[in-house]
């Protein structure tokens, strides 16, 4: 899991509170801070090309 800082860089908005954005497996999701549990699959990012 990789947290996201800035969800600009991808295009979405301040998280819900108690919540955050981040990478798992290569989709950018929204997690509960608390239980860490995945609440939702944003969407699949594109691997990025050397």
């Amino acid at each position: 899991m990789t947290p996201i800082a800035v969800p600009g860089t991808y295009g979405l908005g301040l998280s819900p509170v108690g919540h955050r954005y981040a990478i798992v497996g290569g989709y950018l999701v929204r997690i509960d801070d608390r239980s860490g549990k995945i609440l939702s699959v944003l969407r699949h990012l594109p691997q990025m090309q050397h």
